[in-house]
């Protein structure tokens, strides 16, 4: 990840997850893939052993419909996947569409504001609601 370009577009394992970032890691990727619709930037970080692992998918699309659309996907994919314990919405008017989703063991935000989205996972404990300042700082950053 030395090579990524910064800032990144997701909340560091630092901050959401700092029993989980002291913990030497065994993969950090960082990818971009850019296209006519759509710039994706995605961040992965984990080990094989599983106690500490996030993922984060952030794409800026070029129109607002799109970003409605593929926060849409992205939430039914994750309710289709994932064995989910808890969908919270994110009352917050910093955010056009946000949910936190608890798994158990996972942590799981998705949230959009106009034409960007975030997906970010964390193997935590610890509530994403106390971070949707720092969600919020992202998807304007990378607006």
């Amino acid at each position: 990840m030395s090579d990524a370009p910064e800032p990144l577009p997701y909340v560091s394992m630092e901050a959401v997850a700092p029993e989980a970032a002291a913990l030497p890691l065994d993969s950090s990727v960082y990818r971009e893939r850019r296209s006519l619709l759509t710039d994706h930037r995605e961040v992965s970080q984990f080990r094989w052993d599983f106690k500490a692992s996030l993922w984060a998918g952030f794409d800026r699309v070029r129109f607002t419909f799109l970003a409605e659309a593929l926060y849409r996907e992205r939430l039914a994919n994750f309710l289709d996947t994932w064995s989910v314990v808890e969908v919270r919405e994110v009352a917050d008017s910093r955010f056009d569409q946000a949910v936190v989703i608890d798994t158990g063991k996972n942590r799981c935000f998705i949230g959009r504001m106009g034409r960007a989205v975030l997906m970010e996972r964390v193997r935590t404990d610890r509530d994403l609601m106390d971070h949707l300042d720092d969600f919020v700082a992202v998807l304007a950053e990378f607006q």
